[in-house]
């Protein structure tokens, strides 16, 4: 793949973690998740300033992978530098059941990740149902003129990481 600077994009529980770190592998590129450079623990997130120096930092490297399900202005240096997106669109029962596994699994500390507290769990579940930012991700691809692809199933995602190969 010539692309070095990948944008993924997707709803909670998509599987934006687990394909950015598959994508890092096959192509020796860092990944960031952009939940890092927002939140400074479980509960809080960091002030603006201090994000966007945070991103400037992932930024600066040659190459990267950045995931995220963030379309927000803020990315603007981003979506100008990045050369590829991918727009991950898979099923919401899907992700429903990862993100309970995956909430269960940091809880026990048997992954690593922002810890989302179990009273959250509901508004979490909620915030993936109800997210939509799809159509957003489009315009804004078309908008800064960024080649993309929309994976919408676990066979197109494999498929393609085969492709990469």
């Amino acid at each position: 793949m010539k692309y070095k600077r990948i944008l993924i994009f997707g709803a909670p529980g998509y599987g934006k973690s687990f394909f950015s770190r598959e994508i890092s592998k096959v192509l020796n590129i860092p990944a960031f998740d952009l939940d890092d450079i927002t939140w400074k623990n479980e509960k809080e997130k960091v002030i603006d300033k201090q994000r966007d120096k945070n991103l400037a930092a992932r930024l600066k490297n040659k190459s990267w992978i950045i995931e995220g399900p963030y379309a927000g202005d803020w990315l603007h240096s981003a979506f100008i530098k990045s050369d590829f997106w991918i727009i991950l669109k898979t099923n919401r029962m899907l992700a429903t059941k990862r993100i309970i596994h995956r909430s269960l699994k940091r809880k026990l500390g048997k992954i690593k990740g922002r810890k989302t507290p179990i009273k959250e769990l509901p508004r979490l579940l909620k915030y993936a149902w109800q997210y939509d930012y799809f159509p957003k991700y489009i315009k804004l691809a078309k908008k800064y003129k960024k080649p993309f692809i929309i994976l919408r199933s676990k066979k197109q995602i494999k498929s393609f990481l085969e492709n990469l190969k």
